[in-house]
């Protein structure tokens, strides 16, 4: 309340005159009215209102509301979230994607079937083996089909087989080396090997490389009771080049285990986790392309892309129930695996490029999930092996495989 405060000053009179000043006089004329303010609360119902209850009542369960997530003035923002998944069909009749380009080098090759090395070093001695003779020989060994391999950093060891076939004497302190052009390659050690005893030398190659012809080096002690009465047994050296992987070799196509897989991931949304697309038609374009001399057999496939009959039918929705639901069979028919696209041949001596158009209808293609992107991916891939044709050829890893995919309607 506000209040009014009045001075009155204090006058001496009589009563007469103070019954006149009653009857002439008046309060001052400034004094107003007194008045004052309060806050009353009136109440209009007996429900406490909540967002998120009402979005419950409306069906949208596990929602929450969170203020201030973004923007400049983060007070200004509410972000409505699930806390659990929601399953949404959406249909379109266009899915348009964008172009995916893959580029990746070729790859190494491995030698197969080769021809095996065996050497028979001719110490070229007869007489007492008591005290220890020294020997050393060498065996020039030609390569066949092989007329020049780089091992790549990868490649294992290479198994080199040694066998003293003497009878009557032991070898000691034996030094077995590969030479190409007079430089060592590989080599090894072996302390002593008894009357018919054999060892295997594991050599390190990688990172060197051998022409068509090699040297086989050997040296060491020869002693025993007796005398060497057959300088033809010797001491036997074998390997096979089986197995050892190249970054650059000159050799025949048949000599050469190639076979590389090349994977490209395209996105199919941003944020949705999507368990499948169903395709009424989809029709991709291709392009593939390599500057290898290599003849290629390229295969291209769209993984998890299954039929949808087949898929309605087993009651597959999703990437992890294709496991338990499916079989070998079912991946080998093409009926009922979509994903198997294209087969084409690749090659200098075919064609560098190669171009097609694949269509297909009535698919499903199962997503993956990327958490890391927070996408929803799909994945395609091509798997190049070499086509043999019983030619000489110069292979390098670091020759390109090349592949464009236009997804032209989804």
């Amino acid at each position: 309340m506000n209040h009014k405060h009045v001075n009155v000053r204090r006058v001496r009179t009589s009563g007469f005159g103070l019954i006149l000043m009653a009857m002439m006089c008046s309060m001052p004329s400034d004094i107003k009215e007194t008045a004052w303010r309060t806050q009353i609360t009136l109440p209009i119902g007996v429900t406490v209102y909540s967002f998120s209850h009402q979005l419950a009542m409306a069906g949208f369960n596990n929602f929450f509301i969170e203020g201030g997530n973004e923007g400049a003035r983060p007070e200004d923002t509410l972000s409505l979230s699930k806390k659990d998944s929601v399953r949404i069909n959406f249909q379109r009749k266009l899915f348009n994607l964008d172009s995916t380009h893959l580029q990746e080098q070729l790859g190494t090759a491995t030698i197969r079937n080769s021809t095996p090395m065996q050497a028979l070093m001719d110490l070229h001695y007869t007489g007492p083996l008591n005290p220890s003779i020294p020997f050393h020989d060498t065996s020039s060994q030609a390569l066949i089909d092989i007329y020049y391999a780089l091992f790549d950093s990868s490649c294992p060891l290479l198994p080199v087989h040694v066998t003293n076939a003497y009878g009557n004497a032991t070898l000691d302190s034996i030094t077995i080396g590969i030479l190409n052009k007079g430089a060592l390659v590989a080599g090894g050690f072996i302390a002593t090997l008894s009357p018919g005893q054999s060892a295997t030398l594991l050599m390190r190659v990688a990172g060197n490389a051998l022409d068509s012809v090699i040297i086989i080096d050997a040296r060491g002690f020869i002693h025993g009771d007796g005398e060497l009465v057959s300088a033809s047994d010797g001491l036997k050296v074998g390997f096979s080049l089986d197995g050892m992987v190249v970054s650059k070799a000159t050799i025949m196509d048949s000599l050469l285990d190639f076979t590389h897989r090349y994977e490209k991931a395209v996105s199919l949304s941003d944020s949705f986790n999507i368990d499948y697309i169903d395709f009424d038609t989809a029709v991709i374009e291709y392009n593939l392309i390599t500057d290898s001399p290599v003849l290629l057999r390229v295969n291209g496939e769209l993984r998890n892309l299954w039929d949808v009959s087949f898929c309605k039918q087993r009651n597959i929705t999703a990437l992890d129930a294709i496991a338990p639901n499916v079989g070998a069979s079912d991946s080998a028919d093409p009926q009922r695996y979509r994903g198997r696209l294209t087969a084409d041949t690749l090659g200098k001596s075919a064609a560098a490029r190669q171009q097609g158009i694949i269509k297909f209808g009535a698919a499903r293609l199962f997503a993956g999930w990327d958490a890391a992107a927070n996408e929803s991916r799909g994945y395609y891939q091509f798997t190049a092996s070499i086509l043999a044709t019983g030619r000489r050829l110069t292979f390098d890893k670091n020759d390109h495989f090349e592949a464009d995919m236009q997804p032209v309607r989804f």
